[in-house]
């Protein structure tokens, strides 16, 4: 008999994670430059049911300190609108943590490495 292989879809990167809560799905981060202290990002986010907004920040792995997109608000997904879209943070150029959150804020989904250059 043949086994049976799991392969990655062609659209995702291998930096993504799935999420519960806020219509459960998947975050992804696309992909990342730095240009000095600017950390540029294209992210990524797919629900499995509803209309669910999201936001986004971020914080530095050594010093916790966090810091807000300066180019977004909230944004939101529904099953068959993946949102995909560009954010930029002026931060510090360091291995980080990109956190998707509630539009609030306040409830953190999951989060996703990047490292610094």
């Amino acid at each position: 008999s043949v086994a049976a292989t799991a392969e990655p879809t062609a659209e995702r990167t291998g930096n993504y994670i799935p999420f519960e809560g806020n219509g459960d799905g998947i975050f992804e981060i696309v992909n990342y430059t730095w240009n000095g202290d600017q950390l540029n990002l294209r992210i990524r986010v797919e629900v499995e049911q509803g209309d669910y907004a999201f936001s986004l920040f971020a914080f530095t792995n050594e010093t916790r300190k966090s810091y807000d997109p300066v180019d977004m608000r909230s944004f939101s997904a529904r099953p068959d609108e993946p949102y995909e879209g560009d954010v930029t943070f002026v931060m510090p150029n360091a291995d980080s943590t990109i956190v998707l959150t509630t539009p609030s804020g306040r409830v953190a989904l999951n989060a996703l490495p990047v490292k610094g250059s």
